[in-house]
């Protein structure tokens, strides 16, 4: 009977990219696992790339321009938002790297990796709320609701 080893992580289609993180850096902190890092790789590499066509559409200065012009009071939360992008992309890059370059044995590196992913998804979700709250607070004033 011929035995094939399980991969390390289990990904289904219906997994949302935080479970997946999660489930990854989970895996950093596990003793003596191979291959942990190929697939944290593979996640920040994922995110990286939806990340930089999102940000790229929220950089859309005719949108933007188009926006501020309907709110002008929005502005400043506006670029407050769009200059995290900078910052969460460069936190992204130092992710992805620190797993390109961590010893996989180096167990105390792995768990500072996993807790750091974790911190970056929290605020990457934060700075995801913002955007969805200045929507929303924008489409309430159009629809009528005022402030």
């Amino acid at each position: 009977m011929d035995h094939q080893a399980q991969p390390a992580l289990q990904v289904s289609p219906c997994m949302t990219l935080r479970e997946r993180l999660d489930a990854t850096a989970r895996l950093a902190v596990r003793p003596g696992l191979e291959g942990w890092s190929h697939e944290l790789g593979l996640s920040l590499d994922q995110l990286g790339n939806t990340l930089r066509g999102h940000f790229r559409r929220d950089e859309d200065e005719r949108l933007n321009e188009a926006f501020l012009g309907t709110f002008p009071r929005f502005e400043p939360k506006l670029r407050d938002l769009l200059s995290e992008h900078g910052v969460l992309l460069d936190r992204l890059d130092s992710l992805r790297s620190r797993v390109r370059d961590l010893p996989g044995r180096d167990e105390p590196a792995r768990h500072r990796l996993a807790r750091d992913v974790g911190d970056f998804v929290t605020d990457l979700e934060r700075h995801e709320r913002k955007e969805r709250s200045l929507v929303q607070d924008a489409r309430r004033i159009d629809l009528g609701g005022g402030d």
